[in-house]
């Protein structure tokens, strides 16, 4: 989520939002679950369409902020690519991965990305709000957060716009969600979400702090 609820993942940027390792980000979707019998145990999975917008593109680089007080472990679920990563690439709290296209694109080819985020917050620290702050121009951005039967209750679930990633009253906009409540998923959808501004799930769970247990 982020310096929130998990994951706040995006990119140094070149001018008008392209990226310097010669790309653009076509869409990205995160799924965030709940270990059904440990809370304290998540896993996110992140995907990532991209788009080269330059000849022979064979690095994409990400960052992230574990907002839960324990590991953070990645893996590459896709083929062709390597996962390069190292405890000490960090830098302002934020840690740097990359991957490495072992078949670099073309000019317009378009590969995806696929990530999975291994998660423990023993203490139960995390924030609940899983976000991104869009830093380019995406097609499409989607958020989904898998709860546990116990977990928050649906009018205690909601989605917001930010003009920046500060948590202020004054600085959102509520969005539409949508909530399956047979399958306690709540899921953004932002079609060409807009550059500059931060997209969250965010969500109270009291309960969560109190029991460790499943």
């Amino acid at each position: 989520m982020s310096a929130a609820g998990g994951f706040l993942i995006h990119r140094r940027l070149g001018n008008a939002g392209v990226s310097p390792w010669g790309y653009r980000v076509i869409s990205i979707r995160y799924d965030f679950t709940f270990d059904k019998k440990d809370h304290g145990r998540q896993r996110q999975d992140i995907e990532i369409q991209l788009e080269a917008i330059r000849p022979n593109v064979s690095l994409f680089e990400a960052k992230y902020r574990w907002s839960g007080h324990g590991p953070a472990r990645l893996s590459l679920q896709t083929s062709a690519q390597l996962l390069l990563t190292h405890p000490d690439m960090t830098y302002e709290g934020w840690t740097y991965y990359y991957v490495k296209l072992l078949r670099p694109l073309q000019r317009g080819e378009r590969t995806t990305i696929k990530i999975r985020q291994d998660l423990e917050d023993v203490n139960r620290r995390m924030d609940f709000q899983l976000t991104r702050t869009v830093r380019e121009s995406l097609d499409l951005l989607v958020l989904c957060v898998n709860f546990p039967n116990s977990g928050p209750r649906e009018k205690d679930i909601w989605a917001v716009e930010r003009r920046s990633a500060l948590k202020d009253i004054g600085n959102l906009q509520r969005l539409a969600i949508d909530y399956d409540s047979s399958e306690r998923r709540a899921e953004l959808t932002v079609p060409d979400p807009t550059p500059g501004k931060t997209y969250a799930i965010e969500w109270t769970w009291p309960g969560y702090r109190l029991n460790k247990g499943p």
